[in-house]
């Protein structure tokens, strides 16, 4: 059956994205959620999904499969860009821009990869159970929900540093997004 894991908006061409983590697909839709169709199948328990819409990709977390994929809109060119990540995934952010992906590993750690997989490092660890994560990169923030504190915490998004509680979940919180408001 189907688990709807992850979800993520391109606004610039009014689609969305989300992860089908039971019947093992990246889906796409428009918005009002017409045109359900499939982007990449035969997957192994997708979890967290990001997009890329100045290259026009998904990446996504393989929670059983301990990897991150990437594939492109239409469904070209889908790969695992880091084939062990060293835990399970659940959550993927990605700045095009700064030629950064960010994911979160089931435990205490966030890693931060090249946008092809490359040159994986840890930027955030010591956490509990980290779940979902999600960027600011005009504000230089990572967020992500830590189940096992029940909190949405931050750190510098450069370097993992300064990490602080941003609000209590008061239990299981399993998604997170950030709306970025422009003046």
């Amino acid at each position: 059956g189907s688990t709807f894991t992850g979800v993520a908006v391109d606004n610039t061409i009014s689609m969305i994205f989300f992860a089908d983590f039971g019947a093992g697909a990246i889906l796409s839709a428009d918005l009002d959620g017409q045109g359900v169709a499939p982007v990449a199948t035969g997957l192994n328990s997708p979890e967290g999904v990001a997009v890329d819409p100045v290259n026009q990709r998904v990446y996504y977390a393989l929670y059983n499969g301990g990897a991150i994929g990437r594939v492109d809109y239409d469904g070209n060119n889908n790969s695992s860009i880091i084939t062990s990540t060293g835990g399970q995934p659940t959550g993927v952010a990605v700045d095009p821009a700064g030629g950064r992906i960010y994911y979160s590993l089931r435990g205490a750690t966030i890693r931060t990869a090249d946008l092809d997989g490359g040159s994986p490092t840890d930027l955030v660890t010591g956490q509990g159970q980290i779940a979902y994560i999600a960027i600011d990169v005009a504000g230089g923030k990572i967020y992500w929900i830590d189940q096992s504190a029940e909190m949405v915490r931050r750190a510098n998004l450069a370097d993992g540093s300064n990490v602080e509680d941003v609000a209590a979940t008061g239990g299981g919180a399993y998604g997170l997004a950030l709306m970025i408001a422009t003046p």
